[in-house]
Parts: structure tokens; sequence; C-alpha cells
């Protein structure tokens, strides 16, 4: 045997050897345990470093009368925040590109970090089905540690991700006692659920739970039958304390990720007096969503889900805390307004280009961006609604028509153009529309056209739309 080929053997069995001590090492501390990835990381929860959390649980249920009851906390404990909320998130483009706007939003958005009014943000991945997608969350790890949770199960919606997040987060829920050690107090009232495409009204969000009473049990959201539908629901700290130590939702984590939330407790806690909060119109989807949950925005939403793709992002977030100046200065010089009008065209090849030059009348109330759709529409709709409507057509009605034809514009046609007005004026009176009901009553208004040979009164058209 040469020398050489000694030396690489030697080398070979040191490196094994030094592998072997670092398992045996990894075994003997327990780090090669199923331990879920987050807590090497969160280290900001606590001030001594790491998670910690009562060793007992802190909740019972009355064998009687079926109550959740929590202990109480020492009257000397800091206030604890308004709620802890995980962003499920994966790491697709999209996602990837969501949450890094979400991460600024909501900073921004966030009273002081030790007030009351606080609502804490982490995002939650399942581990990675690919090594592409391991390297993006070890690279989220190393970019974000203060808020990146990686649960041990595989990325997934409906295989256990929502159950594992709220066991997850009871290592969270509490804080050492700031003076008397082995003490610990709540930091959070509520933990909150909910996705990368929707945006939270932080403020508005904060004052809601701050109204509720901290001694009872809660569940707040969007209701759908029994359970709250995913864009956004939060918990009370005492329910939350219940999931991890009960064996009733780790036995049904696997299903619809938002209809086993309102499983568990429909098992497990059937008489616990759980106080339901629909907060119906004022969590929703974006208003052209096909989901029911959707509705028009309006100055009291406090989420807007649905917000999937850049442009609705964008009005999501608009819609919510307003156009900053900084967006209406870009998005109304002559060379966005240009690459606007061109998107515009080519979904409508009628449309006149040019005119850009004109003062526009825009509020940054909420998004400028249907604004800027609606003005560049506004020639083609006023020469057709005269063909639909002999009655006048106020300001305000046009506005409505408008605002409901660019909350749609990636799905307009030159070819279906009248249609989409008489959808639109099918929609006039209400905030939350079914397309399939708006098709519908646009057949009929079209229907009476044709019969009449002519143009509808506004009492044909309410008598046909009711």
């Amino acid at each position: 045997m040469s020398d050489q080929k000694a030396l690489d053997i030697r080398f070979i069995l040191l490196a094994l050897g030094a592998l072997a001590l670092i398992l045996v090492s990894s075994i003997a501390t327990g780090s090669l345990q199923n331990q879920p990835r987050y807590i090497h990381h969160l280290n900001h929860f606590s001030s001594a470093g790491g998670i910690k959390a009562p060793t007992n649980a802190t909740v019972s249920v009355n064998a009687e009368t079926g109550k959740l009851a929590m202990q109480e906390f020492s009257e000397d404990c800091p206030p604890p925040k308004a709620a802890l909320i995980g962003v499920m998130t994966t790491t697709s483009d999209a996602s990837s590109n969501r949450r890094n706007l979400l991460r600024e939003i909501y900073r921004n958005a966030n009273p002081s970090p030790t007030d009351a009014e606080q609502i804490d943000f982490v995002y939650v991945f399942g581990n990675g089905k690919s090594w592409e997608a391991e390297y993006q969350l070890t690279m989220e790890e190393i970019a974000h540690p203060s808020d990146t949770i990686i649960t041990e199960r595989e990325e997934n919606m409906n295989d256990g991700k929502t159950y594992d997040w709220f066991n997850l987060s009871r290592g969270m829920l509490y804080t050492e006692h700031p003076v008397r050690k082995n003490e610990f107090c709540l930091r959070y009232r509520f933990v909150g659920k909910t996705d990368d495409d929707a945006i939270i009204h932080v403020p508005r969000l904060s004052k809601l739970l701050l109204q509720l009473p901290i001694s009872e049990s809660h569940f707040v959201g969007r209701a759908l039958d029994f359970y709250m539908t995913g864009m956004l629901y939060l918990l009370s700290a005492d329910i939350v304390e219940w999931i991890h130590t009960s064996p009733i939702p780790a036995k049904n984590a696997v299903g619809h990720e938002d209809m086993q939330t309102g499983v568990w407790l429909q098992k497990g806690l059937p008489k616990a007096d759980i106080k339901h909060h629909d907060q119906k119109e004022l969590f929703h989807d974006l208003e052209e969503s096909h989901n029911v949950p959707r509705h028009r925005s309006h100055d009291k939403s406090i989420v807007i889900h649905w917000c999937k793709d850049i442009a609705r992002f964008f009005r999501c977030y608009g819609d919510l805390y307003g156009t900053p100046p900084s967006a209406l200065k870009r998005l109304t010089t002559l060379n966005s307004l240009k690459l606007h009008q061109k998107r515009l065209k080519g979904k409508l090849p009628s449309l006149v280009e040019g005119g850009l030059d004109k003062e526009l009348k825009l509020t940054t109330d909420f998004n400028i961006a249907t604004q800027l759709d609606a003005v560049m529409m506004k020639p083609l709709v006023e020469k057709i609604i005269p063909t639909l409507v002999k009655d006048e057509v106020t300001k305000l009605d046009l506005d409505m028509i408008l605002r409901h034809m660019a909350a749609r514009v990636d799905w307009l046609k030159e070819n279906e153009l009248t249609h989409a007005v008489l959808r639109a004026i099918a929609a006039m009176e209400s905030q939350a529309s079914d397309s399939h009901w708006e098709t519908a009553v646009a057949h009929k208004l079209k229907s009476a056209i044709d019969e009449t040979k002519g143009p509808l009164t506004w009492a044909q058209v309410k008598k046909i739309r009711s």
C-alpha cells in the first residue's frame, strides 16, 4: 500500500470517528430528538435565551360544566400583548415575495414592542420537500431568525400544519416573571392563524381583541358554519393551552386546515361556553373573489384576503392603510401611466391611448390602482352606458360601475365589454355580489334591452335586479 493511500484511509477513519462522537453527543443532549426547529431561533421570546413555558398545564376542564378554567397570574405581571399570529407561508416565489412585504408592513404598523396593543407575527413553514426548499428554509433561518418557524412535518395545507402551529405556539404564550424565578406570566391574550395572501390592519384588530374580556374563552374570525375561515382567526390563550394538552386536536390534526380547528372545539369542548365572534364583513376577501366571504373594501375592514398577485396585494394594502405619498408619486409619473395604459390596451384594443397629461383626481384614502383603471376605462364605458340605460347616470352611478369593472380588470375582454358593464350595473347596490348572480342578471338585462329594442329606465333595471 502506498503512503498516499495509507494517509487517505487514516483521514477517512478520523472523519468517521469525529462524526460518531458528534452523533453520540447529540443523542446524549437530546438535540436529535424530534424537536421543532423554531426552538433554536426565537431567542427574543426569553431574556435568558430560548423559549420557556410552565411545565404543567395552566388550564383544566371542569368535569361538571365542561368549561375551561385557566390559572390566575400574578397581579404584578406585565400586561399581555394583544396577540401572536402565525402567518402560514411556503418557499414558493409568490409566497416569498408577499412574506418579505408583510414583514415590513407589520413592523411599521405596530406600536412599541412593549405596548399591550402590540401584535407579533411569525412565519410558519413546513419542512422542505426538495433540496432547493431546504436551502430556502435555511436562508430564512439565517436572515430572519427571530420570526421563522419550521415544523417537523413536511410542508402541507391539510395534513396537520395548522395543528402544529397552535401546538408549538404554546411555547411562546408565556414569559418568565420579571422578578421571581420559576413563575410565569401570560405573554399574549390571543394566538391566531392567517395566510400570506391576507393583509391585516393591525391597530383595528388590536382594538377589537382588547375589548374582549380576558376571563372568557374566545374564537374570533369570519364564521363559515361551525368554524372560522382561514384568512384570519384567533383563539384565546386558554384554548391554545388546551390544544397543547388535550389528545383530541392531535388525533384530529389531519383534514381541511381550518375546519379541523372547529372540529377540535366541537369534539373536545362542546360545553365550554366559547364565545364565537363572527366578524362578517370586517374580515373579507377582495370583492372579485370566488369565495363566500368576498366584500367590497371599506374603512372598517380589518383583514383583506385573496391578495395573491402584486397588483391585488397593493390593492389590499392601499384599501387598509391608504396609498402612501411615495406610491402616489411613482404610479402617476408619465412613464408609469403609459405602462398602465399599455396593459389595459392589451385587453381592450379600442381604448384610445394618450390623454395622460390631464390632472388626475385620485384619493389616497384607499388604493389608487382601481382608480387609475377606472379613469382610463371611463371613455369606453361612457359610450356604452347610453345604449343600456336611458335615464340620467349620476357621477356616483358611474363611479360604482367603473369601480366594479376595475376590480375585475384582469378578466375584461373587448368583445365582452358590454356584458361587463351590465354585470357592474347589476352589482351597483351590492357590496358582496356573486359572479354567477351578476351574470344571470346581466343576461336578463340584455334580454330586456333586446325585447324593447332600446335602453332601459332605472326603474326597469331595479325591477330585474331585485
